[in-house]
């Protein structure tokens, strides 16, 4: 499998990621809660309308208090948790806080010595798919400068077993910082489908893998 680095240029077009429409701000293609408060961080954006704007922060909140709420070995995450999931806590959102006690399982995850037992939100699969979905649409629109068709489908798979396809995929790499997230991807065609795969991966740790399927579209 081809590993390789790519430098993404910035968008020459002004239309929206989401809908096409003419873009009128910018949207974060990694959610930016997901990464810690500190100056000179690099973020991915894409051209976004305003109603495309950050349409799903709550979402966006609940998928980052899944990820950090695991004992990861990532300080980086651990940073994210002390900084913005805590002291939202702290702020009084008792809501957000009920729900991570009540959901929270027993999980395993590997570290230096072997496996250890954590803690791990059972997290609302709709939700969670909802930001990948998100985020997969904008990388799409950041890698090949075209919207996603409304009417792709997509086949979302949280931390599955077994992630390679069955046969071998020259793949590329997206990175920025891989401590919070990498994503390998793969674009091709099957008949009158586009097919597309993304292998996302948050604070080197879990893993979104995404299958998009959408009409070819015309270059016209």
């Amino acid at each position: 499998m081809e590993q390789m680095s790519v430098h993404l240029p910035k968008t020459s077009t002004k239309k929206c990621y989401g809908c096409g429409s003419p873009a009128t701000t910018k949207e974060h293609v990694v959610p930016r809660c997901l990464y810690p408060d500190k100056p000179g961080v690099k973020l991915l954006t894409v051209p976004a309308c305003r109603n495309c704007n950050n349409p799903l922060a709550k979402d966006e909140e609940y998928f980052r208090l899944f990820l950090t709420a695991a004992w990861t070995e990532n300080p980086v995450a651990e940073t994210v948790w002390e900084q913005k999931v805590r002291r939202s806590f702290e702020r009084g959102w008792d809501g957000l806080r009920k729900l991570a006690v009540a959901n929270m399982r027993d999980f395993y995850l590997p570290s230096r010595t072997g496996f250890v037992r954590t803690g791990l939100l059972k997290g609302d699969a709709a939700r969670m798919d909802r930001v990948a979905e998100k985020i997969v649409r904008a990388l799409y629109y950041h890698v090949t400068g075209k919207v996603m068709p409304p009417e792709a489908k997509m086949n979302l798979y949280w931390q599955p077993r077994s992630w390679l396809p069955d046969r071998p995929l020259a793949t590329r790499l997206i990175t920025v910082d891989p401590a919070v997230f990498s994503c390998h991807y793969a674009i091709g065609s099957r008949g009158s489908a586009e097919i597309s795969a993304w292998w996302m991966v948050f604070y080197r740790s879990f893993m979104y893998v995404v299958m998009a399927k959408a009409p070819i579209q015309s270059t016209q």
